[in-house]
């Protein structure tokens, strides 16, 4: 069963529209998909992370539909979003914060987010804060919207049992070396 499935999802507002996609992810893949535009890059991410809801269609995160099972599906997901934290001198806060949204151990959160700083050294403060704490509880599907191309290689490297599904608008996606990238062209087919 894949950890990400949309199947003909659409999203229409005042500002976009998104015709039918469709996309299945299996845990451990990874997959780039390129938008339109920015926002509609932003809106897919959030729609395969079961943050919003799609206007057609299903999005399936595991086997739970975000439309109703939130709760459960988003406990599958790490999303990070291109509008990033901004730098911190004490990200121990934010992942006392990360805890309590997932009910986990505050101190083995903690601790475990100041592991995985130091395995993104790389990383600028805000990305590496910010992916640090999409990881935290392990998910199994994490969304990256719109990622520089640091971060997008440290996510698939760090996140290797999780499928990695990272969207981006016209010209952000550079030399990032996917399996798997597609346009909204090619996922409407």
């Amino acid at each position: 069963m894949p950890i990400l499935e949309m199947r003909a999802a659409t999203f229409c507002d005042a500002k976009t529209s998104v015709p039918p996609m469709s996309i299945a992810l299996d845990a451990g893949e990874c997959a780039d998909f390129v938008c339109d535009s920015g926002y509609a890059a932003s809106i897919v991410a959030r729609l395969a992370a079961g943050i919003m809801k799609c206007t057609t269609g299903t999005v399936f995160i595991g086997s739970f539909d975000p439309k109703i099972q939130p709760v459960q599906a988003k406990r599958l997901t790490g999303f990070v979003s291109h509008e990033l934290l901004r730098t911190v001198s004490n990200p121990s806060p934010y992942f006392a914060y990360r805890a309590a949204l997932w009910e986990l151990n505050r101190a083995e959160a903690i601790a475990r987010g100041q592991t995985l700083l130091q395995r993104f050294d790389g990383l600028p403060t805000d990305q590496s804060v910010a992916l640090a704490g999409a990881l935290l509880h392990a998910p199994q599907l994490l969304v990256l919207d719109r990622p520089h191309q640091l971060l997008r290689e440290a996510a698939q490297e760090a996140a290797v049992h999780a499928a990695v599904f990272a969207v981006y608008g016209p010209g952000e996606m550079t030399t990032v070396r996917s399996p798997v990238a597609v346009t909204l062209a090619q996922a409407v087919q």
